[in-house]
């Protein structure tokens, strides 16, 4: 009982961190500061993931879809890292079926 008490303090912290991310990064996107403001948001999405490996792999996806990062909207950046999930769920998907199929021999 008490391994589901935790797994679900876990869930509530990691929603409560998703609610944070995403005021900070509203709060950032409606401060007016010229061409930069892109490429901070950029920036601080990358600083509040954790994960700095992020950076090439958005910045990929950014440059196929045409997007200049210092111009970039919070509109555009969902839009860049829900693509970016799907591309990484549909390769574990492919990955995961491709495993799970036996081999057929004749």
């Amino acid at each position: 009982m008490s391994k589901i008490i935790e797994k679900n303090k876990d869930t509530v912290a990691g929603s409560s961190q998703t609610s944070e991310l995403n005021e900070e990064l509203t709060r950032s996107s409606l401060s007016p500061e010229g061409d930069s403001k892109g490429s901070e948001l950029f920036n601080q999405l990358i600083g509040l993931s954790g994960v700095p490996a992020l950076r090439q792999e958005l910045t990929v996806v950014l440059e196929r879809k045409g997007i200049d990062i210092n111009q970039l909207t919070l509109d555009e950046l969902r839009n860049v890292v829900a693509s970016y999930l799907r591309e990484i769920m549909g390769s574990l998907l492919d990955g995961n079926s491709k495993k799970s199929k036996p081999e057929q021999t004749h």
